[in-house]
């Protein structure tokens, strides 16, 4: 791996215009840079396709409601542009420390929470009930979208692990 600079290198799979191993490893037969189509622009267009793909899926089982959390602050959300939505990979469900805004309602809320935010929570509708094949789907959409190159480490098994969970809720009606 290329060594850090800022964010990007080491073993951060952000290469934020940070090549270096990808063009002195051995890898690639030439120089990739952020410009490349094939080896870079055209992957990763895919995948974030695939995964607003997958999130619109996911997020219509709230019928209008976001099931996935959005956050497009960039130190809040390491991933924030790597999906139109913003999406981190988290739940949309309230919490009056790390989710404010969140618009379902926490099963579990703290002791610690006040009377006040106990009454925020309750006032939200319950989180919808998910089918197995959406929760794989979650799993599936959380571990390319935090994997953070868009496919680019390993194309094949990001677009199909996508791919097959875009088919597996449509099998599904959803």
């Amino acid at each position: 791996m290329a060594t850090m600079s800022g964010k990007a290198g080491g073993h951060t799979f952000f290469a934020k215009g940070n090549f270096n191993s990808c063009n002195t490893t051995g890898c690639h037969s030439s120089a990739i840079t952020s410009s490349s189509t094939t080896f870079w622009k055209t992957t990763r267009d895919e995948i974030q396709e695939l995964l607003n793909t997958l999130a619109a899926k996911i997020n219509s089982v709230g019928a209008g409601t976001d099931i996935l959390h959005t956050q497009s602050d960039t130190e809040e959300n390491l991933w924030a542009g790597l999906t139109t939505g913003n999406y981190d990979g988290y739940l949309n469900i309230y919490d009056p420390s790390s989710n404010p805004g969140g618009e379902w309602k926490n099963p579990a809320p703290a002791k610690s929470w006040t009377q006040t935010q106990k009454d925020t929570n309750n006032a939200l509708p319950t989180f919808p009930s998910l089918k197995n094949v959406v929760m794989g789907s979650m799993i599936n959409f959380q571990m390319c979208l935090r994997e953070y190159s868009l496919g680019i480490h390993n194309y094949k098994y990001s677009k199909a692990l996508l791919t097959n969970s875009i088919e597996a809720l449509t099998a599904a009606g959803i």
